[in-house]
């Protein structure tokens, strides 16, 4: 007697752009990553699609809701109407407009089990936002946040039920950016690399700071910045005003951030808040020096290294001092080897047995 092949798991994600971020970065590190057996859309709240052509599992359709305003309503019947359609087993969301969007849409399309993924420590919640949350967390089965200093936030700040709220780091294609490897250039010196959304939370300026300290020292050390935001020509600004100019390169959006760590001898995050940060991930898993400021859940990722410098705003020239002595060629086994705790196929079998589905 012949029997109906089993139904492949559907599952449906929801993110509010795929503009270059970490929770962008981190939805299309998973969707690449996914099994043939399973069957996924995501659902794309705006039309802001700069890591679009990141999204390279073709297995995965990607609908674009196109959402004008947050009180879009056609955009939200469309939406709804694509779940209740595609009934999936999973909703997985991702961000907050997207998360409570999945708590609302839920019961529309069988009840499907609800996975909110929180990104950022969230200190610009206010009030009514954490009460919202409070108060709807039980139409969410599970809620993911990426480091336990998160999970402390939401937590206190939010009234959320720590028995509801796990903690799931980033994860990064370790494979590939192990592989990576300084390549040589004519520059003498030593390069440092930022890669970042250019905006004042990520205080690029005090990296320039540090560089004109190292370059009022006599050391032969130049900036590259990977990114793009809507404080670049701030920070280019800035950089003629520290009299760093002529050390520092904008690069723009870099599509293979592969060949950027390439290029570079250490990475640096001088960031105010972060929460699992892609950037230190990648630059780990390539063997780059790390110079970071100890924020958020960033400690949590660099324990126990010790080719790490921690960045001291209170003495920035002990810093500037320590910084210059990392070598052009600089690789380190020890970060690369750490980092493939963060590799994605590992993360992607935890998602799978959250969602309730064998791996």
């Amino acid at each position: 007697m012949l029997t109906a092949a089993p139904q492949r798991p559907r599952l449906a994600y929801i993110i509010s752009t795929l503009d270059a971020g970490g929770a962008e970065a981190q939805l299309v590190n998973t969707v690449n990553a996914l099994p043939d057996d399973v069957d996924a859309v995501v659902f794309v709240l705006r039309d802001q699609l700069a890591l679009l052509q990141k999204l390279e599992n073709a297995r995965v359709r990607i609908e674009v809701i196109g959402l004008r305003a947050r009180w879009d309503l056609l955009g939200w019947i469309r939406l709804a109407r694509e779940l209740r359609s595609f009934r999936p087993r999973v909703i997985h969301s991702h961000m907050l407009l997207s998360n409570w969007a999945a708590r609302a849409m839920a019961p529309l399309c069988g009840r499907p089990r609800v996975i909110n993924h929180e990104h950022g420590l969230s200190k610009w919640k206010g009030l009514f936002v954490n009460r919202v949350d409070r108060a709807t967390q039980s139409l969410a089965d599970r809620i993911l946040v990426v480091s336990r200093a998160s999970r402390a936030t939401r937590i206190a700040d939010a009234g959320l039920d720590p028995n509801r709220v796990t903690v799931l780091p980033n994860a990064i294609d370790w494979t590939r950016f192990s592989q990576v490897r300084r390549e040589p250039d004519e520059f003498p010196g030593t390069t440092w690399g930022i890669a970042a959304r250019l905006t004042w939370v990520k205080r690029i300026d005090l990296a320039m700071e540090l560089l004109g300290l190292c370059l009022a020292n006599g050391d032969n050390v130049r900036l590259l910045i990977a990114g793009d935001g809507p404080d670049r020509a701030k920070l280019k600004a800035a950089a003629v005003r520290l009299g760093v100019d002529h050390a520092v390169r904008f690069l723009g959006h870099v599509h293979d951030m592969a060949s950027f760590y390439k290029r570079v001898d250490m990475v640096m995050l001088t960031s105010s808040s972060e929460d699992c940060p892609m950037a230190v991930l990648e630059s780990l898993a390539t063997g780059r020096f790390l110079a970071t400021t100890p924020v958020g859940g960033v400690p949590e990722l660099i324990r126990g290294l010790h080719d790490v410098q921690v960045i001291d705003e209170h003495d920035l020239p002990a810093t500037a001092k320590a910084l210059a002595r990392v070598p052009k060629g600089f690789d380190s086994s020890a970060n690369r080897a750490a980092a493939e705790r963060f590799d994605v196929n590992a993360h992607v079998r935890q998602l799978l047995d959250i969602y309730g589905i064998s791996a």
